[in-house]
């Protein structure tokens, strides 16, 4: 198997990481707005014309969903920083090989 040209792989690493960079800030984003999603609560209202058992188990319900849809995000976006480091480290080492190794006449 040939080694990859560190030229191209710095390439695809850069637009690797300007990918993350977008889904980091729409990640971000979706986390400043992860507490809208509380208004989920206000189904409880017509949820006693039901019954208050239907209205407690939707007051109960959402915070457990506000809970996972926080832990998700949470997730991604560290593992998000995470390769976008990765990222960044390969780019440095790449960059320092190439300025290393000897040019081609």
């Amino acid at each position: 198997m040939a080694k990859t040209d560190p030229r191209a792989r710095v390439t695809l690493l850069e637009g690797e990481l300007s990918r993350l960079q977008k889904e980091l800030a729409i990640l971000d984003r979706q986390w400043a707005r992860k507490h809208l999603l509380a208004a989920f609560g206000l189904v409880a209202l017509p949820a006693l014309y039901f019954g208050t058992l239907y209205a407690v188990i939707v007051l109960l319900c959402t915070p457990a969903l506000v809970a996972t849809q926080a832990y998700l995000i949470g997730v991604r976006r560290s593992e998000c920083r995470e390769l976008i480091e990765e990222a960044r480290r390969e780019i440095a080492h790449l960059r320092t090989v190439l300025a290393a190794a000897p040019q081609a006449a």
